[in-house]
């Protein structure tokens, strides 16, 4: 049996596919299998089946209808045999010690329920884009899961390696949250098991044409029902609660500076500050927005 199962939902991914699975294949550790839960209409599945027998018998294939990525992992996941789960979603890759990586961090502490790591951003062609800004380590390690709530904490799913007990323990993947599964379950976990984090880049993650100018927009939803789900449960209160909102708000506010929407913009960091006054780095950001029209002047200036 397997140590480790590494879950992989798919749609329409034929074009990302080879290489998710080749990463895999590179991996400095071997004793691991691959379970790939695919609603797919495109070329998916025969991009799978072309590549089962080079894995000899590691690789296994499920087929449902489309049911969304929070189903096909729960699926993928129960079909799994290993007593360490590994993520990685069908257009991402790791590099060759992502597994060996974590595992040891796993081996040297008990304590330790979920490891994960920092990526490294590609295009839609796999070209490096670089390494993005990772917050503090005390966000990412220990129990997190307040940092977590409050977006503080960032978890990248395709970095994720847990102890199936987590699982055991909480439950899988929430079905009826869509863009925030898997922050609601790193969440989950954190409340229960320490985490841990390697400070260097495991697996590349890839960029869609919209993730970066579009996301918050999608995502605004999404995330109001993660922090809806945990405050009405109790887990959380209304301060964490004002403190995540404002972090929402002051994130958005930086998508729609660097986008050049200063007034926008402004009004999201207002926001931040107002939920949550004594949060510097929203009260900088306020200052700075609301500054640029007279930096601006003094740049075109020097020139």
């Amino acid at each position: 049996m397997p140590r480790v199962s590494v879950i992989i939902p798919a749609y329409n991914s034929g074009r990302f596919m080879a290489d998710a699975l080749d990463s895999v294949l590179r991996q400095s550790y071997e004793d691991w299998e691959i379970v790939v839960a695919d609603s797919s209409t495109d070329d998916t599945r025969s991009v799978v089946e072309d590549r089962i027998r080079s894995f000899g018998g590691r690789l296994r294939y499920l087929f449902q209808p489309k049911c969304g990525v929070s189903a096909a992992r729960n699926a993928a996941i129960q079909m799994s045999r290993g007593s360490i789960i590994a993520m990685l979603d069908a257009d991402d890759m790791w590099l060759p010690h992502r597994l060996e990586r974590g595992l040891a961090v796993l081996d040297r502490d008990r304590e330790v329920g979920l490891v994960h790591s920092r990526v490294l951003r590609v295009d839609q062609e796999g070209k490096v884009l670089g390494l993005p800004p990772s917050p503090h380590s005390r966000y990412l390690n220990g129990m997190i899961a307040a940092h977590i709530y409050t977006r503080r904490g960032h978890v990248l799913c395709t970095t994720v390696l847990l102890r199936r007990e987590c699982l055991d323990s909480v439950g899988c993947f929430d079905e009826e949250l869509q863009r925030t599964e898997d922050r609601d379950l790193w969440y989950r976990i954190a409340r229960r098991f320490a985490c841990a984090h390697i400070d260097e880049p495991l697996a590349y993650y890839r960029v869609g044409q919209e993730s970066l100018s579009s996301d918050w927009q999608r995502c605004w939803d999404s995330q109001i029902q993660f922090l809806d789900k945990h405050r009405k449960s109790g887990a959380e209160g209304s301060r964490r609660y004002r403190q995540a909102l404002a972090n929402m708000h002051r994130e958005r506010g930086d998508l729609l500076f660097n986008r050049h929407e200063l007034e926008s913009s402004i009004r999201s960091y207002a926001t931040a500050v107002s939920k949550d006054p004594l949060n510097m780095p929203n009260s900088y950001m306020l200052v700075r927005a609301l500054g640029e029209p007279l930096l601006s002047r003094l740049r075109s200036v020097n020139v």
